[in-house]
């Protein structure tokens, strides 16, 4: 019999998130990431900056063959990481192992926003905008896992089943 695994999250008005650490096992690099859950993302991703912030540059990392079009629909560059691992911690105080295999990286969009122009583009800064990492609709299908949120109380947890 399989015993359920809790998985915190964290819960707002607007978005819920998981803490994980994405580890790369081909160099050992590592970096805590605050995954958002979306369940309308068919695949898990990284951002950018969290790629960064686990010491890796794009331009170390294979181009995917994947599209993806991200915020407004519009196309993102993606990189791969292959060979990752994310290990959440556990409302029983271990640690849930996730073989990602290979994520998708995603290059920081650079967005143009016509609101505050009156009807003019402006390049939004790479800095005004970040991507998120998001925690995607396959993780829930191989773990066989259950989302369940308490908007109201602001809590939740991720109960796998594998």
């Amino acid at each position: 019999m399989v015993t359920p695994t809790e998985i915190g999250v964290h819960v707002t008005d607007s978005y819920v998130t998981v803490a994980a650490q994405v580890i790369w096992l081909t160099n050992g690099k590592n970096a805590p990431v605050s995954f958002v859950l979306d369940t309308g993302a068919e695949i898990t991703s990284l951002s950018e900056v969290d790629v960064e912030r686990m010491g890796i540059g794009l331009n170390e990392l294979p181009h995917s063959r994947m599209a993806v079009r991200g915020v407004g629909g519009r196309p993102s560059q993606v990189f791969e990481i292959d060979n990752t691992i994310l290990m959440f911690p556990c409302e029983q105080g271990k640690a849930y192992e996730y073989d990602a295999g290979v994520i998708q990286v995603l290059q920081n969009p650079e967005l143009k926003d016509d609101r505050r122009t009156k009807g003019r583009f402006r390049q939004v800064k790479h800095d005004d905008f970040k991507m998120p990492s998001l925690l995607g609709i396959d993780f829930f299908r191989a773990t066989r896992a259950t989302l369940i949120i308490d908007f109201a109380a602001k809590s939740g947890k991720i109960v796998t089943q594998d």
